[in-house]
């Protein structure tokens, strides 16, 4: 973060969290806590699990930062994430076992999920025949899953198809021989699933200081995007999209506001536009135009 902290203006001091869910929980009830990192399936975990009302007002996000891969690792005689019905699965919490949790719910699987070791823990215990798979939602290419020793070839990557009750939550996704050559045949692709991973902020009201406070960074990590995607840094920062919008959550006002002023000049000259912005119907019309040309437009990434 030392590329938006200048020590004057905005001071950034991370906190190092204990998964998706429990962000989400400290984003809504700490004080000293502005903004965290979730999983997007995460939220439909602690709208359901947790019984929390009007979470979708409560919480709103930023930017869509990257995209996390659900990865299934288990023998070859699991030919698919159906084949998993009633098997003994280990998925550490925060690093899967909502998706899991997730994805299963809305295709019917039901299994015995363990989510009491850890990540290293759970896959070892896999490995040595104590579960019939081992599940995490990770970005690509992760190297706890890219280091396991496969020789004899027993283990792989079981494919999740892209089914029509994941469409409201999930992306298409896949895993490839290049990626993962211990687990993933030359020239083989397995479909997967992935969620995104959102910086989320509380919904504060417009102007107060909580807001401005987040506004302020908000200004700083869009205007300085570019040389956080720069060679030599995370290569998951080249993920991150300021425009791309997230089915059922609100962008924060001050992150559209920023979008808007960027680019609406642009958007306006290119189309060669001329609209009535006294008009409401004809302003809302052209708002809608503007967001689906900022998902389209590759200057606007």
């Amino acid at each position: 973060m030392r590329v938006l902290d200048d020590g004057d203006n905005l001071r950034i001091l991370p906190v190092i969290g204990r998964g998706s869910v429990q962000n989400l929980v400290d984003v809504m009830l700490l004080k000293n806590i502005d903004m965290g990192f979730a999983v997007s399936d995460s939220i439909d975990f602690v709208k359901t699990e947790y019984n929390v009302p009007n979470l979708e007002n409560r919480v709103q996000y930023i930017v869509k930062l990257f995209n996390n891969d659900l990865h299934i690792v288990a023998r070859k005689d699991i030919r698919s994430i159906r084949d998993l019905q009633g098997k003994k699965i280990f998925s550490e919490r925060n690093l899967g076992y909502f998706s899991i949790r997730s994805v299963f719910s809305r295709l019917n699987i039901t299994a015995d999920i363990d989510y009491r070791t850890d990540d290293v823990g759970g896959l070892q215990k896999m490995l040595r025949g104590e579960a019939d798979a081992w599940i995490v939602s990770a970005g690509k290419v992760a190297p706890i899953i890219s280091n396991i020793k496969n020789d004899s070839g027993e283990f792989h990557l079981v494919p999740i198809p892209y089914e029509q009750p994941l469409h409201d939550i999930y992306l298409p996704s896949s895993l490839t021989n290049a990626e993962y050559p211990n687990l993933v045949a030359p020239g083989e692709t397995v479909p997967t699933v992935a969620a995104s991973t959102l910086l989320v902020v509380y919904n504060w009201p417009e102007g107060s200081e909580r807001y401005v406070r987040v506004a302020r960074f908000v200004d700083a990590l869009f205007n300085k995007i570019d040389q956080l995607q720069q060679p030599g840094r995370h290569p998951k920062w080249r993920e991150t999209s300021l425009v791309t919008r997230v089915p059922g959550l609100q962008r924060f006002k001050a992150a559209d506001d920023w979008l808007t002023k960027q680019y609406f000049k642009q958007f306006v000259h290119e189309k060669n536009l001329q609209v009535d912005l006294k008009s409401p119907e004809q302003k809302s019309q052209l708002f809608r135009q503007f967001q689906d040309w900022m998902e389209s437009h590759p200057a606007s990434r």
